[in-house]
């Protein structure tokens, strides 16, 4: 199935605002926001539940080293660029459960291989993380959902399309 465009998931989002939790389950597949590609691989139950698992993939001017060592360098340092970036712009948390939580593994001292951030085809780079679809009591928050998905997420996401030319990546 082709992906679904922003308009539809913002249209989709509208539709079941307000409904009872498990309406979220139409997010399921895969939505072309821009210059991003989200993909729901799991939508949570209920806003208690383990959050949503979300790939996010999006452009960026970072070629993928060859080697397997700088491959995993650059990829540790797009993963710490991305959490420092959530950090200073976090969106704030609505809802009640894990209503706006952003769930990514965070690095300790060690570069080492990790699932959370992956260069893959030339120019692309995937995100693994878990998001907390908004929900107040057992009723999803569809304005909510769209500000955290195509806002705060998509904003977070998008510090990582021009980073060739930092000097702190050399």
């Amino acid at each position: 199935m082709p992906p679904r465009d922003g308009a539809a998931l913002r249209g989709v989002l509208a539709r079941i605002d307000g409904r009872p939790y498990p309406a979220y389950r139409d997010l399921r597949g895969h939505w072309e926001v821009d210059d991003l590609v989200l993909h729901f691989d799991h939508v949570q139950g209920d806003p208690f539940a383990m959050p949503s698992r979300v790939r996010l993939e999006l452009p960026t001017d970072l070629e993928a080293p060859e080697d397997p060592v700088g491959r995993v360098a650059a990829e540790d340092w797009l993963l710490r660029r991305l959490l420092a970036h959530l950090h200073d712009h976090a969106p704030p948390k609505r809802g009640s459960g894990r209503s706006g939580v952003i769930e990514i593994l965070v690095p300790g001292q060690e570069i080492v291989a990790r699932s959370a951030l992956k260069l893959g085809a030339p120019g692309r780079v995937e995100l693994r993380l878990g998001v907390g679809l908004p929900a107040a009591g057992r009723r999803f928050l569809g304005r909510e959902a769209a500000e955290l998905l195509m806002g705060g997420l998509a904003q977070a996401a998008r510090a990582l399309a021009h980073v060739a030319d930092l000097p702190a990546l050399a």
